[in-house]
C-alpha cells in the first residue's frame, strides 16, 4: 500500500502500452472521499482533548491518520494503478494493489468470456484449484492452464492454482490480445512474484521501458 505513489509516479512516467482495466464503474474511490472528512475530524478532536504538552503523543496520533489515509487511498486507487498487463510472454494479472498472478502465454490452454456475478465484495477468491481476482464483485474472463501458477496474497502463503479468472472491462479485448499477444517487450526476462510482486517492483522495471 505504501509503494502506491511510486507506482503512480511510474505509471505518470511512462504508461505501459499493452493493459487492460478493470476499475470501471467502482466506488472505491468515492469511499476514500466520503471518509477522508471522517478521519480528519478524528484526528482534530482527539488533537484539542489531548494535553499540549503531550508533543509525541499529537505526532503518533498524526502519523496514525496520516497512514489511515494513504492507505484507505492506495486502496481506493489499487484497481487503477495495477491494470492487468501483457509483458515478456506472459500476463500480470492484478486484483488490486495485494493480490497478483503472473501467467506465462504458452500455459494457457483455454479461454473463455463469460460474466459470474459474486455476492461479496472482495479482492480475492479461492474455489479448490481455481483462483478468482474480482472486481466490483464480478468475474468476466476465465483461463484454464497447462501448468499452475502462483497467485500471491498479502495474507496467506502463496497458492497454486489450475484455473483463474479475471475481472477485465472489455473481456473480449483481452481474450483478443490472449489469443494473439502484441509484441509488448521483445525478449524481456518474466519477473518473478513473492515480495516483489506485492510491493508493485513489476511495475516499476516494466513501467520504466
Amino acid at each position: 500500500m505504501l509503494g502506491a505513489p511510486l507506482i503512480a509516479l511510474a505509471r505518470r512516467w511512462r504508461r505501459p502500452a499493452c493493459e487492460f482495466s478493470a476499475h470501471r464503474g467502482g466506488d472505491e474511490l468515492a469511499i476514500a472521499f466520503a471518509a477522508t472528512p471522517a478521519v480528519l475530524t478524528e484526528a482534530a478532536v482527539v488533537h484539542l482533548l489531548l494535553p499540549a504538552g503531550w508533543l509525541w503523543v499529537h505526532l503518533a496520533w498524526a502519523v496514525m491518520h496520516l497512514y489511515m489515509l494513504a492507505w484507505v487511498f492506495a486502496w481506493a486507487l489499487g484497481p487503477r494503478l495495477r491494470p492487468h498487463r501483457l509483458v515478456g510472454g506472459a500476463l500480470l494479472a492484478h486484483g488490486g494493489l495485494l493480490y497478483g498472478a503472473l501467467v506465462p502465454l504458452h500455459a494457457i490452454s483455454g479461454i473463455e468470456v463469460a460474466r459470474r456475478r459474486l455476492p461479496e465484495h472482495t479482492p480475492f477468491v479461492l474455489e479448490g484449484v481455481t483462483a478468482l481476482l474480482p472486481a466490483r464483485r464480478r468475474v468476466d474472463l476465465w483461463l484454464d492452464l497447462s501448468e499452475p501458477i502462483v497467485v500471491t496474497r498479502p495474507l496467506g502463503e502463496p497458492v497454486r492454482v489450475r484455473r483463474l479468472g479475471l475481472a477485465a472491462d472489455d473481456p473480449n479485448a483481452l481474450c483478443a490480445a490472449l489469443r494473439s499477444p502484441p509484441l509488448v517487450v521483445p525478449d524481456a526476462p518474466v519477473p518473478a512474484l513473492g515480495l516483489a510482486a506485492a510491493l508493485g517492483l513489476p511495475e516499476l522495471v516494466y513501467g520504466a521501458r
